[in-house]
């Protein structure tokens, strides 16, 4: 069994900016596995959200382009609804430094295949801080990001010669009896929120709409439309907890049984009434599956998905917290 990888275009910067984004093949540290290379060509300390980033070594990510006879492949691993951001969810690059990870891309993308796959890193940093007093910047809130968009890495070729067997899903612990009863309270009060949210939408071109959403299109009104039914519609749902701190709750997007994982931060939302609830964050993580929404976390936060409507509808109408903040007002 072995993997054969083709560096196929000279690592690049970005230009004038201030990180570089370098990958690496790595033949020994198993199958499909690659290493990323962040270089930060700043005159001072950066920091990087962890967010959504091979960074967060807890969690895979959705952060690499990964194409098999030039067709992605599908996404195996987990989406997260984080809570926060803290200190501890940055990472620090001192000037003119590097910080390198190792990455099973097997364990997060579909190599069922035999053939040739074409991989890069294409990530959106959440939060990108420069500063030579990098702490003063903490307590860190969600409304002060400053994303640093497009981190592009060169492109690696890898060759499978044998069947490479996903990463099995995660097995959560037990809910408690009084998570249970938590649970089925929240199940409740989602499908009366979403019940609502079908309602608004199905309203059409509305203030409420344009500010989560965006500027109207029959398009993106039939994409929103389509996205709030299938919620509602769906009668397949299933609940785990885990103890992850800093986490709403995460899903797995190709996992047809709708498993949602409810992590530390859920137990302590509101129910419902506000942003951020345990009801919305339902929506959020059904939302994701692809046989229901396919959404992303393109941003997190009110502000962040208020802005993501006037900036970018069309990934407004494919953004979780738009889904949900939409959902929750309607309460």
């Amino acid at each position: 069994m072995y993997l054969l990888f083709v560096l196929f275009s000279i690592l690049f910067s970005l230009g004038s900016s201030q990180l570089t984004a370098n990958l690496y093949p790595n033949l020994e540290a198993g199958l499909a596995t690659v290493t990323l290379e962040l270089v930060n060509t700043a005159p001072s300390t950066v920091a990087l959200l962890r967010w959504n980033l091979p960074l967060d070594n807890r969690f895979g990510s959705n952060s690499f382009l990964v194409q098999f006879n030039g067709h992605p492949v599908t996404y195996l691993g987990p989406v997260v609804k984080y809570f926060g951001p803290f200190l501890k969810d940055y990472v620090f690059i001192s000037a003119n430094q590097s910080i390198t990870m190792d990455i099973s891309l097997g364990d997060m993308y579909d190599f069922t295949l035999q053939g040739k796959y074409d991989v890069r890193f294409e990530a959106d940093i959440m939060d990108y801080m420069v500063s030579q007093d990098m702490l003063s910047l903490f307590p860190r809130e969600r409304e002060a990001f400053t994303p640093f968009l497009g981190v592009v890495s060169n492109s690696l070729q890898i060759t499978t010669h044998e069947y490479i067997s996903p990463k099995a899903i995660k097995t959560p612990y037990p809910c408690s009896s009084q998570e249970t009863s938590t649970l089925n309270t929240a199940a409740g009060a989602q499908k009366s929120m979403i019940s609502y949210a079908l309602s608004a939408i199905n309203q059409g071109d509305t203030p409420t709409y344009k500010e989560w959403f965006g500027t109207y299109t029959s398009a993106r009104g039939t994409t929103t439309s389509e996205c709030i039914s299938a919620i509602t519609d769906n009668s397949v749902v299933a609940y785990a907890c885990d103890d992850q701190a800093g986490v709403y709750a995460y899903v797995y997007p190709s996992d047809t049984s709708h498993t949602i994982y409810c992590c530390e931060a859920f137990w302590t939302a509101p129910n419902a009434g506000g942003f951020d609830t345990k009801a919305g964050t339902l929506i959020h993580e059904l939302s994701h599956f692809s046989n229901l929404c396919g959404t992303n976390d393109w941003v997190y936060g009110v502000n962040g998905a208020r802005n993501l409507a006037i900036t970018n509808p069309s990934r407004a109408v494919a953004n979780a917290d738009n889904y949900e903040y939409f959902s929750e007002v309607q309460w």
